[in-house]
């Protein structure tokens, strides 16, 4: 089997403000992708090690990476870094709860060339780079069997204030040796610059195969060589003034629990996690990186702060929450294609493969979020904050002992105010100011301090790390001590949810 260095791409990383130090352990642990020694912006060439690899839907076969055929390869079912087919929300059919390409052979739906061309059947995210001096660019190659169509090469930037740019495909200028006999067929492919914000200090690189590729499709080396730290700027991210950018989109329940997702996450019944329809902002497996909060519109207002684990609901390369958004940029930002479609006809009343859009969805929450959390029990309208789309002024994660179950949202510093929410394991939050309330226990020891989060949000400092260089918080929220009585974190009795706000739609994607 023949295979070349296949494609040459550069990509962009983006800036900040503060030091690398800041960024909690957890989350530069995550997916357990170990970190590598830095390296210099020298020019030299690293070499990617695929054995370290966090693979989801891929094996690892000799000296090569490919899509996981079979329940029997690597290490087992659900193990270690090999997981199962990620099953994306995006794929799931109007109504079933399950992914098109994955019913029975006499209920499924066949996937459209287009989508198979798009979707990853399999990816590999490789370690995070950490650097001894700030770059801007990043050269890739990668090491190839198959049409160089089938790959999808991804790089991101660790900014200097611990967040992460969003992942940017890179499609940068390179050759392509093609081999189906003795000689060689060579045909150029077209880049282009992914343009970040600025110098980075750390990158990581992300391969995926997708579902169409050649049967043989195999990854045999990632090479990564930083840049200069400087390039063309990208304002797709820009921030909104240290706010994060937020819309109002209707939330659908994505289901499919023992289903795997396109980060490597095995869907469980009481998940607290999201799907957006785009790639740009899926968290690597285990990780919070990217975290919404997600407020209901109703006069019972709730909050849940959760990671974005998934890719959809309908589309999979609509991010509308970014102004230079990556397809439809003829629509708002903040509009989702699907909304579109189904509300005015975008596209035909279809979404980006071509499917009748049956709801205007452009948010996926998973059984706990929707039920538990925020207490629907119909699809409905929901105000989204996209957490990464801003400066994080004393950025923190949530963390509880369990690792699954969340921590309860209150509107006080104490357990005599009510629930009035859930933040997700390993979501990211920014503390905004804290304030002494009940004494709580939990991962980061006994405390009485509690942060807010957002706007009468608060949770215990016992289950955040980070956050403690938050200023004290002013005026009322600085005499709301709800009492001496221990907090009761983290939620962990899965009770009955409320009634859901008026005009819910019932249609699920």
């Amino acid at each position: 089997m023949s295979h070349a260095w296949l494609l040459r791409a550069v990509a962009v990383a983006a800036i900040g403000a503060l030091t690398l130090a800041s960024l909690p352990a957890g989350e530069r642990e995550a997916a357990a992708v170990a970190r590598t020694q830095p390296y210099g912006a020298g020019g030299e060439w690293i070499e990617e090690d695929l054995t370290a690899a966090d693979r989801v839907g891929a094996v690892l076969d000799g000296d090569r990476i490919r899509v996981r055929r079979d329940g029997r390869d690597g290490r087992g079912r659900g193990s270690g870094r090999d997981g199962d087919m990620p099953l994306v929300a995006s794929l799931r059919e109007s109504g079933t709860g399950r992914p098109a390409d994955r019913l029975a052979p006499d209920t499924r739906t066949a996937l459209p060339r287009t989508l198979e061309r798009e979707v990853g059947a399999a990816t590999a995210t490789f370690p995070v780079h950490d650097l001894d001096d700030p770059v801007s660019s990043v050269e890739v190659a990668v090491d190839a069997a198959g049409d160089p169509a089938g790959f999808r090469i991804e790089v991101r930037g660790l900014r200097p204030d611990g967040i992460w740019t969003e992942w940017r495909e890179a499609r940068g200028p390179g050759t392509v040796a093609r081999r189906t006999g003795p000689t060689a067929t060579t045909s150029r492919v077209n880049g282009r610059w992914v343009a970040l914000a600025a110098p980075a200090e750390g990158v990581q690189v992300r391969v995926g195969i997708t579902e169409g590729a050649d049967a043989d499709a195999a990854l045999h080396g990632v090479r990564i060589r930083p840049g200069p730290a400087h390039a063309p700027a990208d304002d797709s991210e820009a921030e909104d003034a240290g706010e994060p950018f937020s819309a109002r989109v209707f939330a659908t329940r994505i289901g499919l629990v023992g289903g795997t997702t396109a980060n490597g996450h095995r869907v469980r019944v009481h998940d607290h996690f999201v799907a957006l329809p785009s790639r740009r902002g899926l968290a690597a497996r285990g990780g919070g990186e990217y975290t919404v909060r997600v407020c209901t519109t109703g006069g019972n207002r709730r909050c849940a702060y959760m990671p974005v684990w998934d890719v959809g609901p309908w589309n999979i390369r609509d991010d509308y929450w970014n102004d230079g958004r990556e397809m439809w940029n003829d629509l708002p930002r903040g509009t989702p294609q699907a909304q579109a479609a189904h509300r005015d006809g975008h596209n035909g009343g279809a979404d980006g493969f071509g499917r009748k859009v049956r709801n205007p969805a452009g948010i996926d929450l998973a059984d706990g979020a929707f039920r538990e959390a925020l207490g629907l029990r119909d699809n409905a309208w929901v105000d989204v904050d996209y957490l990464w789309t801003a400066t994080y002024a004393h950025r923190a994660e949530i963390g509880t002992a369990s690792e699954t179950d969340p921590v309860i949202v209150r509107p006080g510093p104490g357990a005599a105010f009510p629930a009035s929410g859930l933040a997700a394991h390993k979501a990211n939050v920014d503390v905004i100011c804290q304030v002494s309330g009940d004494r709580a226990t939990g991962p980061q020891g006994e405390s009485d301090v509690w942060y807010r989060i957002g706007e009468g949000d608060y949770v215990p400092a016992a289950f955040v790390r980070g956050g403690h260089t938050a200023p004290a918080c002013e005026g009322p929220e600085a005499e709301e001590d709800g009492g001496a009585e221990a907090a009761e974190e983290p939620a962990e009795d899965h009770s009955p949810a409320p009634s859901a706000p008026d005009g819910a739609e019932d249609t699920e994607n």
